[in-house]
């Protein structure tokens, strides 16, 4: 009779009653304890995120001096800015005119492939004179 191996019966599905009974019960066993360790993590990951939020508050800089004039949603944009947001523009027409220049080339590649293709394909297609006569003797 063979000898039963506990690591192994752990890692394969073993037919021993006992086995399938010590598993049965992990599994209930399991199932008890996964709600309760459930709400262990939420109550360490919510004290964690309340000490998390007290720390970085604590840190923070004091509010930044607003102008009177602007509102809380109004922003205020100088020429500095205003050239950095043409820059930007400027290059990501630059980039697109580019990719659109290479889509007509890759357009008008795939427009000489295909008519070099069909041309081909209307030599194979045509019999030619040698051949023509050599099947009306024959």
């Amino acid at each position: 009779m063979a000898v039963h191996n506990d690591k192994k019966c752990r890692r394969c599905s073993c037919r021993n009653v006992a086995c399938q009974r010590r598993k049965a019960d992990q599994r209930r066993q399991a199932k008890c304890l996964i709600p309760h360790a459930q709400k262990q993590l939420l109550l360490i990951l919510g004290a964690r995120a309340l000490r998390r939020r007290q720390h970085l508050s604590a840190r923070k800089e004091p509010p930044l001096e607003m102008d009177e004039e602007l509102g809380p949603d109004e922003v205020a944009v100088d020429g500095e800015d205003l050239q950095v947001m043409r820059d930007s523009v400027d290059k990501m027409q630059r980039q697109f005119s580019r990719g659109l220049r290479d889509i007509q080339e890759i357009r008008a590649l795939v427009e000489q492939a295909a008519a070099q293709r069909e041309l081909e394909r209307r030599e194979m297609n045509t019999p030619t004179a040698s051949t023509g006569a050599r099947n009306a003797t024959a």
